[in-house]
């Protein structure tokens, strides 16, 4: 892996950085578009001791997954804080029910079951922005921040419970644009969390309040997940709507 250079063109921000929010955005590096993910906007001491951590353990997760279908390709990490991967489809939180073909969700399962095979619990699945589709119809997913590898001690301790909480979220994606398709089995599963996977579903909070303690900055506003509008605005739309 080696430092990226002679980038071009003006570059398309898709989210601005925060305190403890990387910023995102698309660019031309090298004549190929790829997604960016830089820590560098945030604050100091966040970047230093965590931006630096996440940007190197989500390039070791694409390191494992290098060849599995449905993964990007990690191009380059472009400083100790950026990094730049293929840019690849759209994500299924901006699309409508019926854009969602139903084959993703039995692709979305081999391929979350390709990456447990490896040793990565993706961890951030149960935000739907993380899963798309690309032209072809194919199932990527993708931002491994929160990725657990099967390595060292605790790691390993909590693995199965993360893969769990993947599968969980597949399942939580599938009731949201196709309930239809839950089986009674899923929507048990759904409520059965056992208690070491919510003991470490707690332990992310104090985390979070830690990295925007560390970011010592607020967060820039911005608009909100799609899947959460698309949501909201669904609801408003039924209550509106004259009873028959």
């Amino acid at each position: 892996m080696t430092l990226a250079s002679d980038r071009s063109a003006a570059p398309s921000t898709i989210r601005r950085g925060g305190a403890y929010k990387p910023e995102i955005r698309l660019e031309t590096l090298d004549g190929e578009v790829v997604f960016v993910k830089d820590f560098s906007v945030c604050g100091w001491w966040f970047r230093q001791l965590i931006g630096r951590w996440l940007i190197g353990r989500e390039c070791q997760a694409l390191d494992l997954a290098a060849g599995l279908p449905g993964v990007p390709r990690l191009v380059a990490r472009l400083s100790p804080f950026a990094m730049a991967v293929e840019h690849v489809g759209r994500s299924i939180a901006e699309m409508e029910p019926e854009e969602v073909p139903d084959s993703l969700w039995g692709d979305l399962e081999r391929l979350i079951d390709g990456l447990h095979d490896r040793g990565i619990a993706h961890g951030d699945l149960k935000t739907m922005e993380n899963i798309l589709l690309d032209e072809a119809g194919v199932v990527h997913v993708v931002d491994f921040n929160s990725a657990v590898l099967r390595r060292g001690l605790l790691f390993r301790a909590v693995f199965p419970y993360v893969s769990a909480d993947d599968r969980r979220a597949i399942v939580k994606a599938k009731l949201e644009l196709h309930p239809g398709r839950v089986t009674e089995e899923e929507r048990r599963f759904l409520e059965e969390r056992p208690w070491p996977e919510r003991a470490f579903r707690r332990m992310r909070r104090p985390v979070r309040r830690l990295a925007k303690w560390l970011g010592g900055k607020p967060d820039r506003p911005g608009p909100g997940r799609p899947s959460i509008r698309r949501r909201k605005e669904r609801e408003a739309a039924q209550r509106e709507r004259p009873p028959e």
